[in-house]
């Protein structure tokens, strides 16, 4: 494969897996549903494998078969990354001044991450409700829309109420949802079928392990809500919040195993905040050889 040089790297990322600029009419006009996102694997040569949906699976085994304390689920329509809490530790990345933060930069010191623009807002750098990073609010709380919060306290990730947030409960957190399962029990009524189906990136918090997943085809949150609690029951995980992060053509999931990263979505659309999993202080993500 010859190197991608760096002046055609937006093109090539748009045309050869993110784009589908070779596929006319994908992903349709921008104020409706995406109906194919690409997915991609960035080498440490500056290289790109462009990976076809049926390949998304076995390509994201191939990465977390390689890295200790991860596990792989496939449902029938979502990745989902199991991370055990002895392993890897959330964060919640924000931009910065100086830095643009993307998929591609927050994955440079994660083996995990995760998240979404928001359907409604394409490449946003505005969140849409709380972000608060080390203390810090960045945008406050909206009393509309939004009726998750998800954050980290010392070393753990937590899936709040809004109406149960107050600023010295986490020390990072952003607003998200709405809520799939709360309680362990499914929080999304059948009528939420009525609307359109979305690509989505999801979160969910579990006894020993937090989740982090994509799905890999447009879903509603009640039929995706019901494909991971079957997967909770079949793989006997016990996880009680599991909440949405919105996505469509800003979804996002990235692997990552020693110099290589796979993604799914767009690893250079500039986000206004990223959740990382980082190996934990006594960790080492290397694992076993790829």
């Amino acid at each position: 494969m010859k190197r991608a040089p760096a002046v055609i790297w937006t093109l090539a990322v748009c045309c050869g897996g993110l784009g589908a600029c070779d596929r006319p009419g994908s992903e349709g006009p921008r104020d409706a549903p995406a109906t194919f996102l690409g997915a991609v694997v960035l080498n440490a040569d500056d290289t790109i494998e462009r990976v076809a949906p049926d390949a998304w699976a076995s390509t994201a085994a191939q990465f977390a078969d390689a890295i200790e304390g991860l596990a792989l689920h496939a449902t029938p329509g979502a990745l989902v990354l199991a991370m055990e809490h002895r392993r890897f530790e959330p964060t919640v990345l924000s931009r910065t001044d100086s830095q643009r933060l993307t998929g591609a930069t927050a994955s440079a010191g994660a083996a995990i991450v995760v998240g979404s623009g928001f359907v409604s807002e394409f490449q946003s750098l505005e969140p849409l409700g709380l972000l608060q990073i080390d203390g810090k609010i960045v945008s406050p709380v909206s009393p509309h829309g939004y009726t998750r919060i998800l954050g980290v306290r010392d070393g753990r990730l937590g899936v709040l109420a809004r109406r149960e947030y107050h600023r010295g409960l986490l020390e990072s957190a952003l607003q998200v949802g709405p809520g799939i399962v709360e309680g362990g029990t499914l929080d999304i009524s059948p009528r939420e079928r009525n609307l359109p189906a979305y690509f989505r990136a999801f979160i969910a918090t579990c006894d020993g392990r937090d989740l982090a997943g994509v799905t890999t085809r447009p879903m509603h949150l009640f039929d995706l809500g019901n494909e991971l609690l079957d997967l909770f029951e079949t793989a006997a995980v016990d996880c009680s919040e599991v909440a949405n992060l919105s996505g469509d053509r800003e979804a996002l999931l990235g692997l990552r195993a020693g110099p290589r990263t796979f993604f799914v979505g767009n690893p250079n659309s500039a986000r206004a905040a990223l959740i990382a999993f980082r190996d934990t202080p006594s960790g080492s993500r290397h694992g076993r050889p790829e």
